[in-house]
């Protein structure tokens, strides 16, 4: 049975949390490097009709830590997290079109679309029910600490990857059909984990952490200034 319970955390609990996802979804080269790889891997096994590919294209993918850092700036009330939260995701989102458009070009898309690729085009109203069960579960696993080990079924749940990576074969084929209907279905996932996100987040009590999410945001800039900083006289 469900009670009030269960959405209670501790303070440390909640800076952990904080903490999780801000470093988890700072944008620097480790994240978009971990990204690409998981586009090439969601192509590829797309392409190829492999569950098993994509599933593990979805454990690789940095995708889950700035959405619920979406939710958790709006509970906060934090413009500055929900700015750096969706550029972080429009960029992600980008980047995944544009390298799986390029590979799935490369690879040579066989004549007619395979049941992976069919299976994410035509988002409905059931999509949106599994996306807000899995940002429910993605929530609770990133908030608290015995539930950790879930993690990775989590990663797998939100299939946030893989429509935008057909969306991208789509765009490859010229196919607008298939490449608008993948990417309403990614928009479909995301509205959902972050309302998920949202409730379960508010019900724990996360808006007392306001001004300790301010502090770390402003470090991960400074980091991010100072890792571009270094590449730029590198050059």
């Amino acid at each position: 049975m469900i009670t009030r319970a269960a959405f209670k955390i501790t303070p440390e609990e909640r800076e952990h949390t904080l903490l999780r996802l801000i470093k988890n979804s700072y944008p620097g080269s480790n994240f978009y490097i971990m990204l690409i790889a998981s586009v090439i891997i969601a192509t590829a096994g797309l392409i190829l009709n492999n569950t098993a590919v994509i599933i593990g294209s979805m454990l690789v993918a940095p995708f889950l830590s700035p959405i619920l850092s979406l939710s958790l700036g709006i509970v906060l009330a934090d413009f500055d997290i929900i700015h750096r939260s969706l550029v972080i995701i429009g960029k992600s989102a980008l980047t995944t079109l544009v390298v799986a458009t390029l590979f799935a070009a490369f690879l040579l898309v066989p004549y007619g679309y395979n049941t992976e690729i069919l299976s994410r085009v035509s988002p409905s109203l059931p999509y949106l029910y599994i996306a807000i069960a899995a940002g429910v579960a993605a929530a609770f696993a990133i908030a608290k600490p015995s539930l950790s080990e879930f993690i990775v079924g989590v990663a797998v749940s939100v299939a946030i990857l893989p429509p935008l990576a057909v969306s991208g074969v789509g765009i490859s084929q010229l196919d607008p059909l298939v490449g608008i209907g993948a990417l309403q279905l990614f928009v479909v996932n995301l509205v959902g984990i972050v309302f998920a996100g949202v409730i379960v987040f508010s019900l724990m009590g996360f808006y007392p952490s306001r001004s300790k999410a301010e502090k770390v945001i402003k470090a991960e800039e400074r980091k991010l200034k100072a890792e571009q900083h270094i590449a730029d006289a590198k050059r």
